[in-house]
């Protein structure tokens, strides 16, 4: 028994030593590992200090003339691209007012290249012109509308950045997306991993916007640099993938549109915040990318064209019997069916070809089918913007009446899509305005929408440049205003598309120019595009008066004055340049509030002899225009004792003392 007892505290006295010989052994073991991610953990906390690009917040505040704004992050999209990419789309750097006024409406639009705007840069694109119009409709409401669209995104993308949009309180939302759920972030390119653990993805998202991670990929990227990554991003987000339409891939593509879309319509939904999803288009004339025809120089191609129709029905009964999902021969069948005068049967074999081209840059029309889906569930509007679109194009067939190349529209086919969701908003009562809108909209017209010809032309140019790379091929030269412009007009595009000046420095500066040429319609054109980005910046709004005054549109101009002054009160130089408008329109009652205001207001004593001296000279020739002959002498002596060589108090006192001779 005893000798039992003696064996039973040993085995007790062993397993207690044990143990904790094996706690430590894994603690020394794990140690390393730990260290070294307690190091990076601290790489990672300190290298935003160093390089404070790898912090890449959504949103930043920012110091304009004073003011602080919300600024949306153009950088922002980095981390859902991967390494090496040669380009990273970039969004629009909106600024917005950090708390929104009591009367204000945000309006956000979501979506990809075509909401962006491709290939216009600055204002000729479906958010600017909504907010012209919505200015034009509601004067009274300070309305912000937020470009969130970006090239080669998805709603693999869109959907995981519901979060950060709702963090802008928007009041309505505008979503035109849908052509690169096939090539975007996440679509075939993604993983066999994540195509079975879907949930992966956004934990991939998470960790590329980490600072080292961040670093790690910009230090690889640096080893696959291009001098224009414009130049392969066809390329770069498809890698020249084909797919059939009914396809494995082609199936989870729709499902996983399907439910992007509906999670992404259902947080707006369920914070109460409207939003129109749009149909999305495209160009059914322009032929599809693959395959491409087989035979060189292609016969199928010149039968139709030529008008030798039997010939080509010859060759497309043959063809389409070996492959009836060729989109090329499908294509080809429509445009002989529209040349026989059949634009039905066009319509079909067109809608086919587009579905089956195996380069999906455009979207099949599932695509829509899905759009209207989400839409009933949701209760949602769904704009008909295809379907308008082709009502409005001839033979009822998508083409470049309204479309640049493939899907990308041109300046009338953004403001037309813009048109319908502008009468939407209204025919929903979507605004809540204490005064019904404005009977009608602004004309088409590039001046009226405050659409600068250096946008135009920059679409011209990013047009001839995308058309002229991979997958276009054979693509014609067609006439555009960059044929006819002068010298200096296209050296300001060049260096626009180059990235040697940005969009603010570019219009200031093209309106500097035009203003030399005496082209005043531009000068007040690309003014008021900047001061419809940029409604508080005080100085735009300034040369935007002026420029309306050299053009000799005085109502415009003092309209421009009234609000420039409300932006800034008390300031002596708008004031004294409106209240001689005002007196050069013959509204004396209001140049001499104006003026007497300034003189006697709370900051007069800081106002500089000179301007002092100015305003008595105003308030001199409102005087005499009426009669007061004593009181404008008196003024005038006053204005010369501030400012004793003012040439042109010099010249009013002359005038005086040789009316009171006479």
């Amino acid at each position: 028994m005893q000798s039992h007892r003696h064996s039973s505290d040993a085995l007790h006295r062993d397993s207690s030593v044990s143990g904790p010989s094996w706690k430590r052994r894994f603690f020394f073991l794990a140690l390393p590992y730990i260290a070294v991610l307690l190091l990076l953990w601290a790489v990672n906390l300190v290298l935003p200090y160093v390089d404070p690009s790898l912090d890449i917040p959504f949103t930043r505040d920012i110091q304009l003339d004073g003011i602080t704004y919300r600024e949306v992050n153009q950088k922002y999209l980095e981390p859902f691209f991967p390494a090496g990419s040669p380009m990273v789309p970039e969004l629009k750097n909106t600024l917005l007012r950090p708390v929104k006024t009591p009367n204000s409406l945000r309006v956000l639009c979501l979506g990809e290249s075509s909401m962006f705007g491709v290939p216009f840069g600055f204002a000729a694109n479906i958010p600017s012109l909504v907010r012209k119009q919505l200015r034009h409709l509601y004067p009274e409401l300070d309305i912000e509308v937020v470009n969130l669209g970006a090239s080669a995104i998805n709603t693999n993308v869109i959907r995981e950045m519901v979060p950060q949009y709702l963090s802008l309180a928007p009041d309505l939302v505008l979503v035109y997306t849908g052509h690169n759920e096939f090539y975007g972030p996440d679509g075939l390119g993604i993983s066999w991993t994540e195509r079975q653990i879907p949930g992966l993805t956004p934990w991939k998202y998470r960790l590329r916007r980490l600072p080292i991670v961040l670093a790690l990929q910009r230090w690889i990227a640096g080893f696959n640099k291009q001098t224009d990554g414009e130049r392969d991003l066809m390329h770069q987000v498809s890698g020249g993938a084909e797919v059939a339409l009914n396809s494995a891939d082609a199936v989870r593509i729709f499902q996983q549109f399907q439910e992007n879309l509906r999670d992404i319509v259902h947080s707006f939904r369920q914070r109460n915040i409207p939003i129109i999803v749009g149909e999305i288009s495209s160009n059914l004339m322009f032929p599809p990318f693959a395959p491409r025809p087989t035979v060189t120089p292609d016969s199928l191609a010149a039968a139709v064209t030529s008008g030798r129709f039997a010939a080509a029905e010859s060759l497309l009964a043959k063809d389409l019997a070996d492959d009836s999902a060729n989109a090329y021969y499908l294509y080809w069948r429509g445009r002989l069916s529209l040349a026989e005068g059949d634009s039905g049967d066009a319509v079909r074999f067109l809608e086919r070809a587009r579905d089956h081209d195996l380069l999906k840059f455009r979207a099949p029309g599932r695509i829509n089918e899905i759009i209207h889906q989400i839409g009933r569930e949701a209760s949602i509007p769904v704009l008909p913007i295809d379907s308008l679109l082709r009502a409005r194009s001839p033979h009822g067939i998508t083409d470049s009446t309204f479309f640049s190349e493939h899907l990308h529209p041109t300046f009338f086919g953004y403001d037309q899509i813009a048109r319908m969701y502008i009468k939407a908003i209204v025919d929903w009562h979507m605004v809540r305005s204490p005064h019904p809108p404005a009977v009608s909209l602004i004309p088409f017209q590039a001046d009226s929408l405050s659409v600068p010809w250096l946008d135009l032309g920059y679409g011209a140019l990013s047009l001839r440049a995308l058309t002229t790379r991979w997958p276009f091929t054979d693509m014609p030269h067609r006439r555009d205003l960059l044929d006819t412009c002068k010298e200096w007009q296209l050296k300001m595009v060049k260096d626009v598309y180059a990235g040697v000046v940005g969009w603010t420095d570019a219009l200031l500066q093209y309106a500097q120019k035009a203003k030399e040429h005496q082209m005043h319609s531009d000068v007040v054109t690309a003014m008021s595009a900047l001061v419809e980005e940029y409604p508080d910046r005080f100085f735009l709004r300034y040369g935007l008066a002026a420029a309306l005054e050299d053009a000799g549109r005085r109502t415009d101009a003092i309209h421009e004055y009234r609000h420039l002054i409300a932006l800034r009160p008390g300031l002596p130089q708008p004031i004294v340049d409106f209240a001689f408008l005002l007196i050069d329109d013959g509204q004396y009652d209001e140049a001499q509030r104006q003026l007497q205001t300034l003189l006697a207001g709370p900051a007069s004593d800081g106002i500089s002899p000179e301007f002092r001296s100015m305003a008595f000279y105003g308030l001199a020739i409102i005087a005499a225009n009426r009669d007061s002959i004593s009181s404008a002498l008196g003024l005038v002596e006053e204005s010369l004792r501030l400012a004793p060589g003012y040439q042109a108090a010099l010249s009013l006192k002359s005038q005086i003392q040789s009316n009171i001779g006479k």
